[in-house]
């Protein structure tokens, strides 16, 4: 009894021990599993590509004559310049378009000065340079001593036959607008004999040269050569002495041009002789009107009228018109169709603005312009049509309306004071 009281004591705590250790393993932290591995840092994103740097401007000096007895030509080139860079939205080949203008002043040593400024100051690209002879005569020698292209809208006056292409292109020269002129007088109105009056200076020489050759190789006579300076007032003097002839030429501009156009008229002298203008620059369209109708019938040379009956003509006409009020002259057209050559030429060479590169785009090529096609050729000029214009009654209003065109006239020679005074009868 006592043993089976033992037993039963000795399995309750049996059971008690295996109770509690159950317990004791079953209650136990369980070991802790291995912590997770980090992830990787993620690599570093990489850095944005610098935005590429603006392309430079083309820089183009614009030395006008702003000032002067010439500034109407100067505020022409301006308002030239400005629409072609517009028209442009004020870029090329992918570069913006910056025009530097400066004052020439209608003096040679302030046309050298303004136009250092642009070289060296402003690191312009080309000069469009200002448009009398001695500017260009001062001029020239410096732009080519620095190597840099200088475009002239008018004529350039160094041309003396050399045929290397250099750094400096006229639009167009002396002789070609007046050439045409001599053979037209003869061969179309009859004109026999001339006495001329122009300016003693280079333009005058070339221009009153090259009319009185043509003219006289057609048979005709060139009766008086007078030259005057600049500021003239009373022109009486050299009517008086202008010989008798069918026509007098006329090769006069800036401030005097419409006062000896007046005197003429007011003295009575269209009832002896004609008058011609060597260009209808010498009054323009938009003089016309100051003037009346004692111009009618009178004729001129030029290199662009408003009148020419072309598409691409009409376009640009309607497109100054709209922006300026009025029809372009030939002061606006010339530098408005130089700045088109130049941006073209631009254009073609991918935006190379070196002078040599500019200058190769130019000469050998063609160009279509409101006037007709222009071939630059190796002596650094545009062969171009030239037109004979009269005074009209056009749309209401007097006009230079074109009566004839010679078309791709060539330069006609280098005139002297000399050389020009040959052509006089003796």
């Amino acid at each position: 009894m006592k043993k089976n009281r033992l037993l039963k004591v000795f399995g309750v705590i049996s059971l008690i021990l295996a109770l509690v250790a159950m317990c004791v393993v079953g209650c136990a932290k369980p070991a802790p599993s291995p912590a997770p591995a980090p992830a990787p840092a993620p690599a570093p994103a990489p850095a944005p590509a610098p935005a590429p740097a603006p392309p430079p401007p083309v820089k183009i000096g614009a030395a006008l004559d702003l000032t002067g007895f010439v500034s109407i030509f100067g505020e022409g080139g301006k308002r030239a310049y400005d629409l072609r860079a517009e028209q442009a939205n004020y870029e090329v080949a992918g570069r913006p378009i910056e025009i530097i203008y400066e004052d020439a002043g209608s003096v040679s040593d302030k046309a050298l000065d303004v136009v250092r400024k642009l070289v060296e100051v402003d690191k312009v690209d080309v000069i469009f340079a200002p448009v009398l002879s001695s500017q260009w005569w001062v001029l020239q020698p410096y732009t080519d001593d620095v190597g840099m292209l200088m475009f002239a809208p008018w004529e350039r006056y160094d041309f003396r036959g050399w045929t290397e292409p250099r750094l400096d292109i006229g639009f167009r020269t002396g002789t070609q607008i007046t050439y045409p002129l001599g053979t037209y007088l003869y061969e179309e109105l009859g004109v026999t004999s001339i006495s001329t009056i122009a300016y003693e200076e280079e333009s005058g020489y070339m221009m009153i040269g090259g009319l009185c050759d043509s003219f006289t190789r057609a048979g005709g006579k060139v009766v008086k050569q007078q030259w005057l300076p600049f500021g003239v007032v009373d022109y009486g003097p050299f009517f008086l002495t202008m010989g008798e002839a069918d026509a007098l030429i006329l090769e006069l501009w800036g401030t005097d041009q419409l006062a000896v156009i007046r005197q003429f008229f007011e003295f009575g002298y269209d009832k002896k002789m004609k008058l011609v203008l060597a260009s209808t620059n010498n009054c323009r369209n938009v003089d016309l009107p100051e003037l009346g109708d004692m111009m009618l019938g009178v004729h001129g040379s030029s290199s662009y009228e408003w009148t020419i009956d072309t598409p691409a003509n009409r376009e640009f006409v309607a497109t100054w018109k709209a922006k300026y009020g009025r029809e372009p002259d030939m002061i606006d057209y010339l530098p408005w169709g130089l700045m088109d050559v130049y941006l073209k030429a631009v254009e073609a060479t991918g935006g190379d603005t070196t002078p040599t590169v500019v200058r190769d785009a130019i000469i050998g090529h063609s160009f279509e312009s409101p006037a007709g096609t222009i071939t630059f050729v190796g002596a650094g000029y545009g062969v171009r049509n030239i037109f004979i214009a009269e005074c009209q009654k056009v749309e209401g209003k007097l006009a230079w309306q074109v009566v004839k065109t010679y078309y791709a006239v060539q330069d006609a020679g280098y005139y002297t004071k000399a050389a020009a005074e040959k052509f006089v009868t003796p």
